[in-house]
Formats: structure tokens, sequence, C-alpha cells
């Protein structure tokens, strides 16, 4: 379904016209951001599965059998890339194909089920847009950065793999219009698609993703382009290799070294997304407690080594999402708060709010911005970019 979406394209002339094309496209603009509850559901399905490890027979009344159930060794689907075995293991997802042999967490599969239920079971609508979460909220800061300080930013995030899609995001924050023909102009495109070539770099190896890797790749960044943001999004998707005799606690201090001394050699800003642990539903409110660093699994160096560190919450009920910043090691540049905001869904950014602190009292509207943010780096009339 997605397959036109998921080709790897690698030389730049190339993928530039396949935006555009994926712009123009009228059966394809949308796939990006929307499915189905159908297709949604069969993602839900799949994502379940995994998760649990068990297939469970059906009762009368809709709801699954807890008695009744039968163990998932493993589930094979045909990808884009080719056929990908799932290996279901006690704590792991083995993933392998034929360019794919890594471990995931079982319960990153449930995290993002949830997301996908939750969305598909709030909205009114035939088609569902995709979850936003941690992912979006780092794009937003890269974009403010690079439009604000000039800071170039390379992305290492295999969660916004393939680029088609992470793409398309990050122009419809910078445009403030929906990656939609008849919305977005041809000169609005164009001076994205410029921008994001000359300041947003990926870095997703075909050799691995060994820490060493990555930020041999990261170094070449800083050199070649200027980087002055490097953002690795998530923790778990890294091939971590812990050597014999050693802890994963004393693994995880040295990984967090390494990362703290890139960030001080080349004054690069590095930012870690991290996922929590599951975490449990508080049984009187129905709703997950706000994650902090340390329910990070491994090692509290996650707390210990950050200079700053912030919880992203996504209250789905109010339609909120409030930055919990946790940690500031240096006072002079901020302070722990908690600062609200609402998701702009029709170009993807996060507009700062004001919650009502009585139940009785609605939330201050915010000040939607659908302005263009590249206005004065666009060219005047008639000027070639």
């Amino acid at each position: 379904m997605y397959n036109i979406f998921l080709d790897l394209i690698s030389d730049k002339r190339r993928y530039l016209s396949y935006l555009f094309s994926i712009f123009a496209n009228e059966k394809n603009e949308n796939m990006a951001f929307e499915a189905t509850k159908r297709e949604w559901g069969e993602l839900y399905a799949f994502f379940r599965l995994l998760a649990d490890g068990f297939v469970h027979a059906g009762m009368s009344d809709g709801k699954k059998n807890e008695a009744l159930k039968w163990p998932v060794a493993m589930v094979q689907r045909e990808e884009h890339d080719g056929t990908r075995q799932y290996i279901v293991e006690a704590e792991n997802i083995h993933i392998v194909g034929e360019n794919i042999d890594k471990h995931i967490p079982r319960e990153d599969f449930s995290t993002v089920a949830e997301l996908v239920f939750d969305a598909v079971k709030q909205s009114k609508e035939y088609g569902v847009m995709s979850p936003d979460g941690v992912e979006e909220f780092l794009d937003e800061v890269a974009v403010h950065l690079s439009l604000k300080y000039d800071w170039r930013c390379a992305w290492f995030s295999p969660e916004n793999f393939p680029v088609t899609l992470h793409h398309p995001k990050l122009i419809e924050k910078l445009i403030g219009k929906r990656f939609k023909k008849g919305l977005m102009n041809s000169l609005e495109l164009d001076a994205a698609i410029g921008y994001l070539s000359q300041n947003f770099f990926d870095i997703l190896p075909e050799e691995g993703y060994r820490v060493d890797t990555i930020l041999e790749r990261a170094e070449t960044l800083v050199r070649r382009k200027g980087i002055r943001v490097f953002i690795l999004d998530p923790y778990n998707c890294l091939e971590h290799q812990i050597p014999s005799g050693q802890s994963e606690t004393q693994y995880i201090s040295e990984f967090l070294e390494k990362l703290r001394s890139f960030a001080r050699r080349r004054q690069v800003l590095v930012i870690l997304a991290a996922h929590p642990t599951k975490m449990k539903k508080d049984p009187m409110s129905g709703k997950f407690p706000v994650p902090t660093m340390y329910d990070i699994s491994g090692s509290a160096a996650f707390f210990n080594k950050a200079d700053f560190g912030i919880a992203i919450e996504r209250d789905r009920a109010r339609g909120v999402t409030r930055v919990h910043v946790q940690k500031v090691k240096f006072r002079h540049l901020g302070q722990p708060g908690v600062a609200s905001f609402q998701y702009n869904t029709c170009c993807g950014r996060f507009v700062p709010m004001q919650e009502s602190k009585s139940p009785d009292i609605p939330d201050e509207d915010p000040k939607w911005d659908n302005s263009n943010w590249l206005v004065k780096k666009m060219p005047v009339q008639g000027e070639i970019l």
C-alpha cells in the first residue's frame, strides 16, 4: 500500500523530483499523513500481535478469550525491501530481512499500538491522521533553531524513515500549509525544498547503526556542512553492543560520555530521544503518569549526564501537549517548569497556549500561526532560486 513512499532514492536530483511528484500526485498526496480506519486497524493488529505474543480466541461479546490463546513465534511479511521475519523473543522483536537484522523492544510495539488505537478511537472521520508525538516536537525544535540562529541540523532517526515521509512534515512546518496540491503553490514548495537541502541532513548508514558509525557520519557533516544540531531518535534504534563483563549501566554511562564528548569538542547541540519503560495507567484517572528521566530503562545516567532533560506529555482528552522541563544544569539558561501547547493539524506546528486552572473555565484559545516562516528567505518574484 505504501510501497511508492518506501523506495530509497539516493540521488539528490532524483529525490527532489520525486518529492515534487508526490506533491502533484492526487492519488498519493495524503498517504504520508492520513489513512483510513481500516488501514490503521490493520497496523494496530500487527503491532498488538507482536507486543502480546499471542493470538486469542474471540468471545461472543467481541472481547478476547484470555483462557484460550496460542503463542506467536514469528510473523513473516512482504515489505518494501523484500521479505521480513518478525521473530517474537522474550523481551524483543528480532527483525530479519535482506537489508535488516535488528532487535526492537516488544514494549515499543505496545506503545505505538496504543497511540494508533487512541487516534482511531477519538477520530470521528473515516480518514485518521497519524498520531503526533516526540518526533514532531523534535522537528519543531530543529526548525526553530535553524530559522532563528541559522543552525543546520542532522538526524539519525529510523522512526522518520524514509525521508520521503519526513521531509513533507518539515515542509509543512516551514510554509504553514498542508503538503497538498491546491494549498501550497510551486514557489513555496520550491523554496522549502531548497531550504531543506541546505540546512537539514539525514544519517542512515547502510553498514549499520553502531554508535561509532553514527558519530563518524555526524563528524563529517560538522566539517562539510557546518551542522550545529544533531538529533538521535530514538536511543533503542541504535545497535548497542555491550562488551562481555560490562553491565548495562556501565555501558550506558560510557555511551552518554561519547555523546557529551562529541558535543563539547564540536560545539554541537546533541539531542537524544529515549523512550521510558512501559508506564502503567493510574487506576483512578485512567491516565499515564508523566515519565521522568529515571524511567528510561537501563540507567540513572540518562538524568545525571544530561545538561537538559525534558519529557513530552500528550493529553489527548484535552488536546494539549505539555513539555515538562525536568532538568536544567546551568540556571542562567533556564529553569524547570511546564509549558503547554496545542498541535496545529493544518501544518504540524505546536502553538503555545494557556491552560485553565479550573475545570469550569475553558482553556484560552491559542493564537494559531499559519504564516510562511520562510517568507523573509524567499526570493522576490522573478528571482531564480
